[in-house]
């Protein structure tokens, strides 16, 4: 594969039925379609575009509700799926792949599934079934749920998203393998200062309430698994029983040493070497 390298990041909004989407394009070639995860935006990719960027055409999109894209009504991987499904039909037909991190990877499988695109799937920290934190989960999921509605708690909610020590609690305590203070303010802590509170709280709901783990046996698309070696949401025991219990042979799994749940920015190199070499092996087998 021909090496473009130069790297350039430029952000266009696309009309996509009532609304306009923020996404940011980079590179030549095949083209990704980048989905990001629940309280972040496409700056989020940053690290993985410029490793990627030389070999592909990136579309990295903002959700609506989050990042520089409108908003809207109301929220559900229903309506989210209509407006990024008519974005891929009308502007990108024919996506190499398409790439979800972290909550970003329900949205991914639900388009997928629903739409059967003809394209490979790579889930980047997935969430498949929490590691000691069923609880927290349902009870997390009952607050949102009381408060998809409420004005006054998704200002609350907004508050504390956009608060940027909450972000370095949950990289510190959760997501990272080594806190990292200048990325969380490069790449994560931008996103989450442009959440809705209201986008936030019924995504939120929309995805707690998507069994990913009954999805896999349904995934008829090629697709990859990449996890962190040291993410605190799904240990790599559970993946791979979990895989093996599905018994589909489309789904392979990958594991990035020395990274917890976002391999994406902690392990900007590895994670597109491990993309790339999937994707080349994609087209030899095709």
């Amino acid at each position: 594969m021909k090496k473009n390298n130069t790297f350039e990041i430029k952000t266009k909004k696309y009309k996509v039925g009532d609304i306009y989407l923020n996404v940011a394009e980079a590179g030549q070639g095949g083209p990704l379609v980048f989905i990001h995860g629940w309280s972040n935006s496409w700056i989020g990719w940053t690290l993985l575009a410029n490793e990627l960027s030389p070999y592909y055409k990136l579309y990295m999109v903002d959700l609506p509700g989050f990042g520089d894209s409108d908003s809207l009504p109301r929220y559900s991987l229903e309506i989210v799926n209509r407006y990024l499904s008519e974005f891929i039909d009308k502007y990108v037909p024919s996506p190499r792949a398409i790439i979800g991190a972290s909550a970003g990877t329900f949205v991914a499988v639900h388009m997928v599934t629903t739409n059967r695109y003809n394209t490979s799937l790579i889930l980047i920290g997935t969430v498949l079934k929490q590691r000691r934190t069923a609880l927290i989960k349902e009870a997390y999921s009952r607050l949102l749920t009381l408060s998809t509605d409420s004005k006054l708690a998704h200002n609350a909610f907004e508050r504390v998203i956009k608060n940027k020590y909450s972000a370095y609690f949950v990289e510190k305590y959760i997501n990272a393998y080594r806190f990292d203070k200048k990325l969380i303010d490069l790449y994560f802590i931008p996103g989450r200062k442009k959440v809705n509170g209201k986008s936030y709280i019924q995504m939120g709901v929309a995805i707690m309430g998507y069994v990913l783990d009954e999805e896999l046996h349904n995934i008829r698309n090629k697709t990859l698994l990449i996890f962190g070696s040291a993410d605190k949401y799904v240990s790599l025991k559970t993946a791979e029983s979990l895989l093996k219990k599905a018994k589909n042979s489309n789904l392979s799994l990958r594991v990035i040493d020395k990274s917890g749940h976002s391999p994406s920015y902690e392990q900007p190199k590895e994670t597109a070497r491990i993309i790339r070499e999937y994707l080349d092996s994609e087209v030899l087998e095709g």
